[in-house]
């Protein structure tokens, strides 16, 4: 497999807690390199190299309930933590648009040929080298401790956040008509815009997951997201002021 580099990286050695006082979702950002016996990141603060790979997951880790994680546990001492990376492009959610996903099967496949390259059998190493064709269709392995509930799927926070954008457009669309008598400026479309891609998307995709674990139907998560930024928007565009928010005055 020839060498992958995927930019944007968030890092954590272990998972975010709140005792730990780190309000950012991650500790560290950066450029992430899979190679065929080993990863490599390059942060901002530090660099790590990661080989003897014995297991990697996908899904949530800590307090991070929205976004998914993939947990790579290394070494040959199982009682060593594990580090946890994501795809942190797009301001935060590439990994709501499949980025994360693209960075397991990439170390999943690693993985698989170096397990079946270190075994006698040549079946096994005929078995990896069929995951290639697998990969892009195979669900990802969920470990239980990163996620005690994923009746809450992935695609629940996306569909909320579309919902969510897709509302706080109308909303600051509504506001903007309300507070200067019309919408007719390129100024206020893209107010309207950064509005519903800053606060619509992550208030609708922490609706959809929270309403999906609710009601098991297949349009929840966006009712989800609809309600979660109706309720909120206002609230926020009763905090900012018409001249700094609205693009008017």
């Amino acid at each position: 497999m020839s060498e992958q580099t995927f930019e944007n990286v968030w890092f954590l050695p272990d998972e975010n807690r709140w005792s730990d006082k780190n309000f950012l979702a991650y500790k560290d950002k950066g450029k992430l390199i899979v190679r065929d016996d080993s990863l490599e990141f390059q942060g901002n603060q530090e660099r790590v190299v990661i080989t003897r790979i014995r297991r990697v997951s996908f899904g949530k880790q800590g307090r991070d309930f929205v976004n998914n994680w993939v947990k790579i546990e290394y070494s040959d001492d199982p009682t060593l933590p594990a580090v946890f990376f994501a795809d942190g492009s797009s301001l935060g959610y590439g990994g709501i648009f499949g980025g994360t996903k693209r960075i397991f099967n990439s170390v999943q496949l690693i993985v698989k040929m170096n397990s079946a390259t270190n075994s006698p059998s040549a079946s096994a190493k005929k078995e990896a080298n069929n995951t290639l064709k697998l990969l892009e269709t195979t669900p990802p392995p969920v470990d239980p401790k990163l996620a005690t509930n994923l009746s809450n799927k992935p695609g629940n926070s996306r569909m909320g956040a579309v919902a969510g954008s897709v509302t706080a457009f109308i909303t600051i669309v509504l506001a903007q008509f309300m507070a200067i008598g019309g919408y007719w400026s390129v100024q206020l479309l893209c107010f309207a815009v950064f509005g519903a891609f800053i606060f619509g998307m992550p208030i609708g995709g922490i609706g959809g997951v929270t309403f999906g674990r609710i009601w098991n139907h297949p349009i929840a998560a966006i009712i989800g997201g609809i309600t979660a930024v109706s309720i909120i928007a206002p609230c926020l565009l009763a905090i900012f002021s018409y001249c700094g928010f609205l693009g008017g005055c």
